[in-house]
C-alpha cells in the first residue's frame, strides 16, 4: 500500500495575482517551446518560467547563471523573497477538481495532491501511469535538485 503524507504547499499569492489563469499551464510534457514562450508572454510569472526554464530567461538580469536549472532556482527564490509565492504554515493534503473538454465532452478530474513515499518499483505500491523517457527523467531530476521543489504532480 502506498504511504501518503501531507506537506506545506507553496502557491501564487492571490493578494498579488488576481488572474491565476495566466499563471497556470497544461502539463509540461505536452507543450512545445513556442507554446511555452506564448504562456510566458502572457505573464512572465507563469509556472513555465520555473518548470520549463531557459538560461536566456535569467541571463538578462544575471550573467553568472550557469544553466536553466540554476535559472529556475534563482527565480523561485526571488519569487518567494518577493512574496509572489507563499507557503502554508501547516501541512495539508490538497484536494482539487480540474474541468476540461475533449472531443466535445466535458470532464472533471477529481483528486488530491500529497507526498508519496518512494518505494522500489517491485513493491507495486504505486503503478506507473505512462512510459517515461530517460532524458525527461534526467531533466526532471536536475530541476528538482536545483530548486528543491516539485512544480507539478505525477497523476495516479
Amino acid at each position: 500500500m502506498a504511504i501518503i503524507t501531507p506537506f506545506k504547499g507553496t502557491y501564487y499569492n492571490t493578494n498579488v495575482f488576481n488572474e491565476l489563469n495566466k499563471l497556470v499551464a497544461p502539463p509540461y510534457d505536452i507543450v512545445t517551446e513556442s507554446q511555452r514562450d506564448e504562456f510566458l508572454k502572457k505573464d512572465p510569472h507563469n509556472i513555465f518560467a520555473l518548470e520549463l526554464p531557459t538560461k536566456r530567461l535569467c541571463q538578462k538580469n544575471n550573467k553568472a547563471i550557469k544553466d536553466k536549472y540554476e535559472c529556475a532556482a534563482t527565480l523561485l527564490q526571488k519569487w518567494v523573497n518577493e512574496k509572489l509565492l507563499i507557503s502554508d504554515s501547516r501541512e495539508a493534503i490538497y484536494p482539487y477538481d480540474i474541468q476540461f473538454e475533449s472531443d466535445g465532452n466535458t470532464y472533471i478530474r477529481k483528486g488530491f495532491i500529497c507526498l508519496v513515499r518512494a518505494d522500489d518499483w517491485k513493491e507495486k505500491s504505486v503503478l506507473p501511469h505512462e512510459k517515461t523517457f530517460e532524458k525527461v527523467t534526467e531533466e526532471r531530476y536536475k530541476l528538482r535538485c536545483a530548486t528543491r521543489a516539485q512544480f507539478s504532480q505525477i497523476f495516479k
